[in-house]
This record gives structure tokens, sequence and C-alpha cells, in this order.
């Protein structure tokens, strides 16, 4: 089974209906599709991206979602200081799809240092039992430096507030895309 999948299967068993769910990477708006779906029309979106572009797919995507969606064309290195209160104690989940934008300018990807800054945060926000989740890239330099400074301070993470589990294919020829899982106890 793939990262994506296995990625999806755990969302799902995390997220309820009504649930305030973060996107810290729109991009082309696939995640933000399936989590408006597990969310549903009682739940609460909000959605981080640096490029209006990704944030016009998001929004055309999600035309039909009848929840909550709130789109921020910003960095999710700014994610507490842009949620407001009431939201910041009831987010249950937040994803991270790290890289660059499918289709887009492959020169403008995510950066470690904003990306451990935004995991930090939301490991300060995010709600006891709630789950981060981040898609690795690294089948590109950018991407493979990210995973390396993103699993180094992962595996540093104090063990009896947050579980984090790595799940990739070890048996691939070429650089699968990785999941990264942290559980908040």
């Amino acid at each position: 089974m793939h990262a994506l999948k296995m990625n999806h299967l755990i969302l799902k068993q995390m997220i309820s209906r009504g649930d305030t769910v973060i996107d810290a990477t729109l991009g082309n708006g696939q995640d933000a599709l399936y989590l408006s779906q597990l969310v549903g029309e009682t739940g609460t979106l909000i959605g981080f991206d640096i490029q209006s572009e990704a944030i016009n797919h998001s929004k055309e995507r999600l035309k039909d979602f009848k929840g909550n969606f709130h789109p921020y064309l910003k960095s999710h290195s700014l994610l507490k200081e842009t949620i407001d209160q009431e939201h910041l104690s009831d987010i249950q989940a937040i994803v991270y799809n790290l890289g660059y934008l499918p289709g887009g300018d492959k020169s403008i990807t995510t950066h470690f240092e904003t990306v451990l800054d935004s995991i930090n945060q939301g490991l300060g926000i995010i709600a006891s039992k709630g789950v981060i989740s981040i898609m690795l890239y690294p089948g590109h330099a950018a991407g493979q430096l990210e995973k390396e400074k993103i699993l180094a301070w992962t595996s540093r993470l104090n063990q009896k507030e947050i579980d984090v589990y790595h799940y990739h294919a070890t048996n691939q020829k070429k650089s699968p895309p990785e999941l990264l899982i942290l559980f908040k106890k």
C-alpha cells in the first residue's frame, strides 16, 4: 500500500464530522477535498499556501463544500498567528504535503526551516489525540534534505507527549513518497 493511501486510512480514523482540520500546504487541493469530506458540512477546513495558483485550485476543487473553508495566501509558518482564537484549541489534524506544486514551478518548494517551525506550532495547538501527517518527497534534492532534517528533528520529540511513525517502502528503486505521522497523546 503506497504512503498516500496509508495517510488517508489514518486520517479517516482520526477525523470526525464537525472537526476542525488544517491543510498546511493546499497545493492542487486534493488533500483539502479529502479533508472536507471527512469533516463534512459542520466541519471547518483551514488552508495555507504561498502560491495564489494553489489557493485558486483549492477553491475550485471545494466549490461544493458546504462546511467552513478558510484559505490563507501565506506560509504555514504563520499558522498560529493566523488561526483565530475560536479554533486554536480544537484542531484535530494538520496535513502537510511537502515539495512543490504538481504542475507548477518546481523551483518553488517547501523548506525544512519553515516546515519545522509550522509543525512545532501545530504541536502546540493540536488537540489531545490529534494527528499531524507529513508526506515527504525525497525524489528531488530539496525533498531529500527536507526529509533528513525533519526525521532528525522528530526523532528528538518527547515520547511521553508525541508518538512518531515513519511509513516508507524499503524495496523501491526510485524514491517514492514517505509518510511521517505524529500522534499527540
